[in-house]
């Protein structure tokens, strides 16, 4: 669904943080990306949803070159983005988070209630939250609200960075169950972690990245036994 081919970016003009970089999110699959910090795992991501332009490479959305798009028609053709940052807005209800996330449905508010609604049926704590600010919740429950966000767009590719970090073990299990749940619906899950342990119980494919390469892919179990298929 979503594939790199020979990525290289770079920082400051001079500094290249992902050298040769091509990594395939499969529909239907979750694929993981680890490796220590500064590999370059999050720059992947942004690139993948064009916060960063490559210097050199394509990004492709099954057979459409969209290296040069930005990231709202990205979104519009079914990529999306949650980083590892909190991107909720905190002073804003769970409803008005929603109710923007829905804005491309503005005009049909019919459509924008059957999205929030199907949202809410998928996770009923945040109907118990719906007029609380967002700021307000707790990690775990910040983190379902993005998830119910990403859904509004009926997405094709999610792409989460860190989707657990600073979570309690009960939420991160949820999360990851709802990775999981995603790739059920037919959408490409790409997702950075440091938890390798975790994201090898439910990925379908792994890339080790190292200093802004990518050293190994292969399946979990494969990567269980230290058997990388070294690149």
């Amino acid at each position: 669904m979503l594939r790199a081919e020979h990525i290289y970016v770079t920082y400051f003009g001079d500094i290249t943080v992902l050298n040769d970089v091509s990594v395939n999110a499969v529909t239907g699959k979750i694929t993981a990306i680890i490796g220590p910090n500064g590999a370059g795992k999050s720059t992947l991501l942004k690139t993948l949803f064009g916060i960063l332009q490559p210097r050199r490479g394509n990004v492709f959305l099954q057979t459409e070159d969209i290296t040069n798009l930005p990231p709202h028609r990205r979104l519009e053709k079914g990529i999306v983005f949650i980083p590892q940052e909190s991107s909720v807005f905190p002073s804003m209800s769970v409803l008005e988070n929603l109710e923007l996330s829905a804005w491309i449905y503005r005009n049909d508010k019919k459509k924008v209630e059957e999205k929030i609604n199907k949202v809410l049926e998928s996770y009923p704590r945040l109907r118990e939250r719906l007029n609380t600010p967002a700021g307000r919740m707790s990690g775990g429950e910040q983190k379902m609200l993005e998830l119910g966000k990403a859904l509004i767009h009926e997405p094709k590719v999610l792409l989460v960075d860190e989707p657990t970090v600073g979570l309690s073990p009960a939420f991160a299990d949820e999360i990851y169950e709802e990775l999981k749940r995603f790739a059920k619906m037919n959408i490409a899950v790409l997702a950075v972690d440091q938890y390798v342990d975790r994201i090898l119980d439910i990925a379908d494919t792994v890339y080790y990245l190292e200093l802004g390469t990518v050293r190994a892919v292969g399946p979990p179990s494969e990567i269980r036994k230290g058997s990388f298929l070294f690149i």
